[in-house]
């Protein structure tokens, strides 16, 4: 599953680097709920940058929560990634020019995302634009 979770955080990062202007603008760095799939920007119609980064994001929490059992991820600024226990509590800070993009997943099956020392179910990549 921890391949699965670099694949799915991969896909998302080269997403942003084809949308430079909106993960600029934080636009990948909403609440799920606040995301859907805009088909316009499967078209040749297109769509506004903003939209592409909501319909990005749609798109990628609906292939987590397929893909990877209790499946959630978030983006964010964050100037110590390597934290966070869900995407309800990702310790954030805000700080800094790094995007973070962190992913949690059930990967023992027992019906909860375990973060203790010898179970780290998280995968995380920072980068910049």
């Amino acid at each position: 599953m921890r391949s699965q979770a670099s694949t799915l955080v991969y896909d998302l990062a080269d997403r942003m680097r084809t949308n430079v202007s909106s993960a600029n603008s934080n636009f990948y760095s909403v609440a799920a709920a606040n995301v859907a799939v805009n088909a316009n920007c499967n078209t040749t119609a297109g769509c506004t940058p903003q939209q592409m980064a909501q319909s990005d994001l749609a798109e990628w929490n609906t292939v987590i929560a397929s893909h990877l059992p209790l499946g959630q991820g978030i983006v964010c600024v964050d100037s110590s990634p390597d934290d966070g226990t869900s995407a309800a509590a990702p310790q954030c800070d805000g700080l800094g020019s790094q995007f973070s993009i962190k992913l949690w997943w059930d990967d023992n099956r027992d019906g909860i995302i375990n973060m203790t020392a010898t179970n780290t179910e998280r995968f995380v990549i920072s980068f910049r634009l």
